[in-house]
């Protein structure tokens, strides 16, 4: 039999294994005092029977050698099964013979609803909705005429064309209309291509065939529920709460059941209980001159009330952190990478950091629950999302998800152009066509942030990849573009909105108009551009035509000199 010294020095290898490279080497962790105890269990399993259904509804369909016409006999066939499924305790036997045999073992198998007994199926035919049972309906193209228009008269029945007329010489002299039988119909009308002339389709729904068969398969089932109590000592409540929240077969494991009892409660239920017995062991030890309990049960110990050490061993993490960190909650790219390269050789951080560039899917998501399980659960769920969300501005800085630079230039670009251009269309067209303008902006900026967006995007990519090569693949990020989009996006119909409202109160005159001094400005600024980055055969021409040029003086003393009189 196992002692109380074996279960201590367990679970303190346990928490050796678990602190070591944390702030903490295994030496670091020494035993105080240590108390044990054997407790009994006693868990019981209620099983309750009842009948469930399932139903297939086809098309046409074969019926099952149990068919019925009526939808009242085939309700009352289905309730007779149900009921069967649950009272009918021949039905059952098998089951409960096998979970007899099993014995404890059976606790393996009562998590989870067992399916002991399948009825015989049986069928109904159900008449279609859509074409009363008639299979087909009425073509919605031409109304079950089988005729429709003729597109190439119009259903006239006649077409006109212009004719050459001519004079006495053979000289054309002018046009004239004439009409002519429609070459395409005969009466206006022509033969529907929907239907093909029958005026009525297959009904879609059925196939064809008016009518669905309906499948019923019942089954008995078996759901089990249990509840398990314990004489434990000490930490009794947090023992009985894992105890009922983690299933039989987790009981099973951890409890040395041995005994077990069968008895029928009810017609359709039946109740077995077990009794075992197991270790309960409290550990008090220190880690860097700071005291803890640990509760643990089983053989070997599972700890199931733990202390929240890694509260205490990223204490320093944590102030680096919260120093590091602006008063608007950023933290410089230096110290990211200073954090990372210091504190990413521990063991629970690194895993953590692993699984958030895994896992995380948008900015604010904090998953303080990957770091509980790299510690173990021996982290408190406040310090856990409070570490979490900072390592989330870390990640964000040595493995960036965009270019918040790129996106940004972006953004003020795309926020100025929608007000220039809102504000130009509403304060020239708006009061003469409100609707196209309201229309025309809002396509001509979608189509233009989308294209550019593109290419935003493109370059972003560019700049992650070049950014995420400075740190390992298993922590590289997955790019997340669809969120600087959005925001972009929601900054340009801001802008947008902005620029729209002036341009309308520029059409009231209450405000001063801009007589697309903005966009002229711009084209100015473009034209300049052009001028300076012109071709260099364009300079070339440019300072020839200027050398052989005339001075201004020259071409007046030209014009003032008179000729001599001979």
């Amino acid at each position: 039999m196992i002692t109380t010294e074996q279960l201590s020095e367990n679970l303190l290898t346990q928490i050796k294994n678990i602190v070591d490279g944390n702030q903490a080497k295994p030496n670091d962790v020494q035993p105080i005092t240590q108390k044990s105890e054997i407790f009994n269990a006693h868990l019981t399993v209620n099983w309750k029977f009842k009948g469930e259904y399932s139903d297939s509804r086809v098309a046409g369909g074969q019926p099952c050698a149990s068919h019925f016409s009526h939808l009242t006999h085939f309700e009352h066939e289905t309730q007779k099964y149900l009921y069967d499924a649950e009272h009918e305790k021949s039905l059952r036997q098998h089951f409960l013979d096998n979970l007899t045999a099993l014995h404890c073992e059976s606790l393996k198998e009562s998590d989870v609803p067992y399916r002991f007994h399948s009825f015989t199926p049986f069928s109904l035919h159900e008449t279609c909705g859509s074409c009363g049972g008639k299979g087909k309906n009425r073509c919605s193209s031409c109304g079950g005429s089988g005729r429709q228009t003729c597109s190439g008269c119009g259903g006239s029945g006649r077409t006109f064309y212009t004719v050459t007329t001519y004079d006495n010489r053979g000289n054309a002299n002018g046009t004239r209309t004439e009409s002519r039988t429609c070459p395409s119909c005969s009466g206006g009308k022509v033969t529907c291509s929907g239907c093909s002339g029958r005026g009525m389709v297959r009904c879609s729904p059925c196939e064809g065939c008016g009518y669905f068969t309906i499948t019923r398969a019942i089954y008995a089932v078996a759901v089990p529920s249990y509840r398990i109590g314990t004489n434990a000592r000490f930490a009794k409540d947090e023992l009985e709460t894992l105890l009922n929240r983690m299933g039989t077969q987790f009981c099973q494991n951890k409890i040395a059941f041995d005994e077990m009892s069968f008895t029928e409660i009810a017609d359709d239920q039946c109740q077995f209980e077990y009794d075992g017995e197991s270790f309960l062991l409290e550990q008090a030890f220190c880690l860097k001159d700071k005291t803890y309990k640990i509760y643990a049960f089983s053989n070997p110990p599972y700890p199931f009330v733990k202390p929240t050490i890694f509260d205490d061993l990223f204490s320093d993490e944590l102030a680096f952190l919260k120093e590091a960190t602006s008063p608007k909650g950023n933290i410089n790219k230096r110290k990211a990478f200073e954090f990372f390269v210091r504190y990413s050789g521990q063991p629970a951080l690194e895993q953590s950091m692993r699984e958030i560039a895994k896992h995380r899917t948008a900015t604010a998501q904090i998953l303080g629950e990957k770091l509980e399980q790299a510690c173990h659960g021996y982290i408190s769920s406040t310090m856990a999302e409070e570490l979490s969300s900072y390592l989330n501005k870390i990640m964000d800085k040595v493995s960036p998800t965009y270019s918040s630079v790129i996106w940004g230039l972006w953004a003020i670009i795309a926020s100025i152009s929608g007000v220039i251009i809102a504000e130009e269309r509403f304060e020239i067209t708006f009061s003469h066509s409100p609707i196209g303008t309201i229309i025309g902006v809002i396509v001509t900026l979608l189509l233009a942030y989308g294209v550019v967006s593109i290419v935003v995007w493109l370059l972003s990519s560019i700049a992650v990849l070049l950014a995420q090569r400075k740190i390992p693949k298993e922590y590289r990020q997955k790019m997340r573009h669809k969120e600087p989009f959005k925001r972009t996006l929601k900054i340009l119909s801001i802008a947008t909105l902005f620029g729209a409202i002036y341009g309308y109160a520029t059409t009231q005159n209450w405000v001063p108009k801009w007589n697309s001094v903005p966009t002229n400005w711009i084209k100015a600024q473009l034209q300049q551009q052009k001028t300076w980055f012109c071709p260099l055969s364009e300079k070339i021409n440019w300072q020839i035509s200027y050398c052989v040029t005339q001075p201004a003086d020259a071409k007046t003393k030209a014009k003032t000199t008179k000729p001599n009189s001979k």
